[in-house]
């Protein structure tokens, strides 16, 4: 529940930016820095496929 919470907040931006995002969850912490490498590959994926 707490690592959706984070996705979907970052989802929600509705422009590039820099995002400091603070928990004190490990659980997300760890999700984040363990995922963010595949999260931008879809991310790219998904902008190549809506073109």
């Amino acid at each position: 529940m707490e690592l959706m919470a984070a996705i979907v907040a970052l989802e929600a931006l509705k422009e590039h930016c820099e995002v400091v995002l603070s928990t004190d969850s490990q659980y997300v912490r760890q999700g984040i820095t363990q995922w963010i490498h595949n999260w931008k590959k879809r991310a790219g994926k998904r902008q190549r496929k809506s073109r």
